[in-house]
This record gives C-alpha cells, structure tokens and sequence, in this order.
C-alpha cells in the first residue's frame, strides 16, 4: 500500500486556527481600549486639576479671580444667588484669562498649559487635541493660535470633546472645576 502525503491544511484545521485567531484578537482589542478609557480618565482628572489650580494661583497672584468671578466676588451675585454655575460664555472668558496670563507671563506661570485639550470654539463634538500640538499645526500653516478661539476641555471615555464646568461659591469664595 501506498501512503498519500498531505499536504496543506484541512478546512477544519483551518477554521480552528482562525477561531483561536479570533479570540486572541478579542481579548487584546477589549484590554486595550480599557486601557485608552483609563488613560482618557486619567488625563481629563490631571486637567481638572491644572485648571483648578491656575484659577486658583491667578487669583493668588493677580489678587482678583478672573472674568466674571472678580465682579462676583467684589458685588456680590445676580439674582442672591449663593452658588452658580457658569455659562459657557463666562467659562471661556475665565479660562481664557487664566491661560492668556500663564502663556504670557515672564515670571512663574500659573499653570503648565501645553497639556491641556483644545478644540476650535463652537465645535463641541469634534475631538480636541493638546494645546502643544495646536500650536505647532497653527505654526506649521503660518498662523498663530489665538486663546480666545480655543475651548479647554477634555475628551470623555466615549469620546468627543467636552468643557469642564465651573462653580463659584459666594459663601466660601472659591472655585470649583468638575466634569
């Protein structure tokens, strides 16, 4: 009797491998975006925090809060309101404020800005990027970035581009960044 030499796979041998393919590319998909979603987290809590301090260090040491907050502070709040949210609008100018002081100061910056998430104004659901590398786009197109055409934010787990919020607090006289 003759053997017959195989040669190549059987379609069966073939669909295994490609099922344990499968699987292994299920596992390494999903730990890996875990990871991404922790990162994101990770990275709008540290931008919180920046924010929260650089509004804090500004009114340290301008000795006013900036925007809107100063006259809050100063004259009290619209309406006897005691704790309030802010608009967007008012957002912006206050982050702006804080930002335009830290790029611009010669002396010690309130806040490392150049990590913090960018996004055009008025482009709420696109993705933001680093403030460092809208600048370096902006130079590489021979413009320059301007402050107060940017939003700060963060990108959440799902993605996008979101503000913080900000509260004042009239009794207490702080400031309170979240999500």
């Amino acid at each position: 009797m003759k053997k017959s030499i195989r040669k190549g796979f059987t379609i069966v041998e073939m669909l295994m491998v490609m099922g344990i393919i499968a699987v292994l590319l299920g596992l390494v998909s999903t730990a890996a975006m875990t990871a991404i979603r922790h990162a994101r987290d990770r990275k709008a809590s540290a931008c919180q925090q920046i924010l929260q301090a650089g509004i804090a260090t500004y009114r340290s040491q301008m000795g006013e809060w900036p925007g809107v907050l100063k006259s809050w502070s100063e004259n009290g709040m619209p309406n006897s309101s005691r704790n309030r949210e802010l608009t967007q609008s008012e957002y912006d100018a206050v982050i702006s404020a804080v930002v335009k002081e830290s790029v611009n100061q010669s002396g010690t910056p309130m806040m490392d800005v150049t990590g913090l998430i960018v996004a055009p104004k008025g482009s709420n659901g696109s993705w933001g990027i680093e403030f460092r590398e809208a600048v370096k786009k902006q130079k590489r197109h021979g413009g320059t970035i301007k402050i107060s055409d940017m939003a700060f934010g963060y990108q959440p787990t799902g993605g996008g581009f979101r503000r913080f919020k900000i509260s004042y607090n009239a009794d207490s006289d702080s400031v309170t960044v979240y999500k």
